[in-house]
């Protein structure tokens, strides 16, 4: 009699657990949003139908350029940037023939020197490099010589920025909720005017109260 009461727990536990089981696992797919991808009928793009010419270029190797991996490479015109933000900490000037021009600024804590070159993007209306220091929050100027001209506190935290052409700055913008940025404190994706004041945000973060959204690394 013993045995059989032990027997009727051990499977009234199983049932409970089970059901539990079940009715969780029925509420987690009511409350999904189930997502069809149809690869077979979507419209896609070779990448060799958009390259037409592939080159080699060997970069010149010098005692005052050397570079240990590259985090970002900028084509201007005839020019190659290569920046290196782990090792060497520079920002390098080539031409299409991999010669070795010039260095954009120097590392430092000086005036118009930076400690963490993130990232640099090229403003064609002031033909000028600015190039991001993240250790400093400053984006720092200079001419297509590399040689310094002016330095700005950045407007937020961000990641890494680009400028349109009509001389306004889309930003990969970083931390969560910033609120000095109003009604776009929780867009990844800012634009500002000339004077740097936000106009325009978008793109999703992942952080909002009860609601799962996706958003890219980098939404540029």
């Amino acid at each position: 009699m013993k045995n059989s009461a032990t027997i009727f727990v051990f499977f009234y536990l199983i049932l409970f657990l089970s059901s539990c089981n079940e009715k969780e696992h029925k509420n987690s797919i009511l409350d999904a949003e189930e997502i069809v991808i149809d690869a077979k009928n979507q419209t896609a793009l070779p990448y060799d139908s958009i390259i037409t010419k592939i080159d080699y270029i060997k970069l010149e190797t010098t005692d005052t350029n050397l570079i240990g991996q590259i985090s970002q490479l900028l084509f201007i015109d005839s020019l190659i940037v290569v920046v290196d933000q782990e090792i060497a900490q520079s920002a390098y000037v080539f031409d299409l023939t991999g010669k070795f021009l010039y260095s954009i600024g120097k590392k430092g804590n000086g005036p118009g020197e930076y400690v963490e070159p993130t990232h640099i993007a090229y403003d064609p209306l002031n033909d000028r490099f600015s190039l991001f220091d993240k250790h400093q929050n400053r984006i720092i100027h200079y001419s297509r010589k590399g040689t310094y001209l002016s330095s700005e506190k950045t407007p937020f935290m961000m990641y890494d920025f680009e400028y349109l052409t009509n001389g306004y700055r889309a930003y990969n913008k970083g931390g969560m909720d910033d609120i000095s940025l109003g009604k776009f404190r929780l867009n990844p994706l800012i634009v500002t005017n000339e004077e740097n004041h936000p106009i325009y945000g978008d793109c999703h973060v992942p952080y909002k109260p009860n609601v799962f959204t996706y958003t890219t690394a980098t939404p540029l």
